[in-house]
């Protein structure tokens, strides 16, 4: 009996070794998007960040140990401070991974040798459908890029206003979005499409383009162009050409690991609400003008003021124009989509009700008259709300709960304003093939069955944010700002 004993607990012991083994060896595995997550981030107890351009926002600090001290030759600049308090935010240490070009710090995430990748990133179609990528963390919405003018051109027209822009020769690397945006802003100019960074400059000191746009630009590529500008046969100038498809700048992780890039996007949500944000930027950019790494002439976020005295925000006495839902607020009260609820108040953490949804949807439709019956115990004739349920009804954009009544005051939640938001996008005949699957979302089976479809497409459109840390909260009631963002999310992803 004793040797049967002692036979089971050695079988038992090799099993449980071996599915041990099983899991360690799951968890070295690279390429798979657990191994980045964050807990198995926070068990290693380091962030893994592959690293490359030398730019305003992301630079060594100039090798001069007389100077700079102990900083010398390190890493600094707005993103790598972000990434720092990424780490201290998972309570690990950070180790930069350096990396020749874009191409293989990009190829470094992608494949899991490294847990993300770190630049302004722009955030765009063709990245999103490569790589996870986090919301935005540009803080005044930079969306252009920087042209450069020939100082001495082969035509002998020296650009020297936008109007000579908008008919120059501007050079610009091929099968790139500086192309296509250039094209798009100056139709009337002749585009000159080169094979990569240097033809443009190629082209601005030799005079046979007026004008240059450049993509992404390497250190040695910045120390080319700085002694083009320093000899004079290239100059700086205050044009841009701005990005159609712009949607801020984000970091780049593995395809699939959507736990890292929640943690992400819910720390960026609270450092933004905070200020930290545009307080990082406008210190990292003053250190950087300290050392040298730029000029006073390429200051950005020194003097940005964060309230315009056209702010739509401002005619309300309880919206802080320094909270996260700033811009989408802005947006419903420009529009006539939302406003006053009474006495010069928005009320921006109010709970959202069914009537106030419809209503917004009706007035983006233009205040559409109906005359279809309804019966509601609840709506009565001549109410605010009376007309805008009725031409909801008729559009089978909402509908009553079942009872006899409509509830035009009762609270909306997540997923039934996911619901609201599908339905009307099907009215107007917008593409809803977008799909997300929620199942990451750690409350992910508190959606009810019948919403979870028009939950899938709403995270697919991005309309709804996630509270926390991985948590869409399906059952909780919308806010009266949480909708106006997401209405303006809905204007600018889908009806756009």
């Amino acid at each position: 009996m004793f040797k049967k004993m002692t036979a089971l607990i050695l079988a038992l012991s090799m099993l449980l070794g071996l599915t041990a083994w099983a899991g360690a060896a799951a968890l070295t595995d690279r390429s798979d998007p657990a191994y980045h997550s964050v807990e198995a981030i926070k068990e290693r107890g380091v962030l893994t960040v592959s690293v490359s351009t030398i730019s305003r926002h992301n630079y060594i600090i100039p090798d001069d140990v007389k100077k700079y001290g102990d900083l010398a030759g390190t890493r600094d600049g707005s993103v790598p401070e972000l990434c720092r308090e990424i780490a201290r935010a998972l309570g690990v240490e950070l180790e930069f991974v350096e990396y020749a070009t874009v191409a293989e710090e990009l190829q470094a995430a992608a494949s899991g040798e490294v847990d993300l990748a770190a630049e302004n990133f722009t955030i765009n179609e063709e990245r999103l459908a490569l790589y996870e990528m986090t919301d935005s963390f540009d803080v005044i919405g930079a969306v252009g890029d920087d042209v450069f003018l020939s100082t001495k051109p082969a035509s002998g027209n020296r650009v020297q206003s936008e109007a000579d822009l908008a008919h120059a020769r501007i050079a610009a690397v091929k099968a790139t979005a500086q192309v296509t945006n250039t094209a798009i802003q100056y139709p009337q100019a002749e585009l000159v499409e080169v094979a990569d960074n240097q033809a443009v400059l190629d082209a601005l000191v030799k005079g046979e383009a007026d004008a240059g746009v450049f993509t992404m630009l390497t250190a040695a590529e910045i120390e080319k162009l700085t002694q083009a500008i320093v000899r004079g046969t290239v100059a700086q100038s205050s044009y841009e050409v701005v990005d159609q498809s712009y949607r801020g700048f984000g970091l780049i992780l593995m395809k699939g690991n959507r736990n890292l890039c929640q943690f992400i996007n819910a720390m960026l949500y609270d450092r933004i609400e905070s200020g930290w944000m545009q307080e990082c930027f406008k210190t990292e950019e003053q250190e950087a003008l300290e050392r040298g790494i730029i000029g006073q002439g390429n200051i950005l976020y020194q003097d940005v003021d964060t309230e315009p005295s056209d702010c739509p925000s401002l005619a309300f006495r309880d919206l802080d124009t320094g909270k996260w839902y700033h811009r989408y607020v802005d947006y419903a009260i420009e529009n006539g989509l939302m406003g006053d609820t009474g006495g010069g108040a928005f009320s921006p953490d109010s709970t959202l009700t069914r009537a106030q949804v419809i209503t917004v949807l009706w007035r983006l439709e233009g205040e559409p008259q109906a005359s279809n019956a309804i019966s509601f115990t609840d709506v009565a004739e001549g109410q605010w709300y009376t007309e805008v349920i009725r031409w909801a009804v008729r559009e089978e954009i909402m509908g009553g709960l079942g009872d006899g009544t409509f509830g035009p005051n009762d609270p909306i939640t997540w997923e039934q304003l996911a619901a609201i938001l599908c339905r009307y996008a099907g009215y107007k005949d917008y593409d809803v093939s977008a799909k997300s699957d929620p199942a990451s979302f750690t409350d992910a089976s508190k959606i009810s069955g019948w919403a979870y479809e028009s939950v899938q497409w709403a995270c697919g459109a991005a309309l709804l944010e996630t509270e926390g840390c991985g948590m869409i909260d399906p059952i909780g009631n919308t806010t009266r700002c949480e909708f106006a963002a997401a209405i303006t999310r809905f204007m600018e992803n889908v009806a756009g």
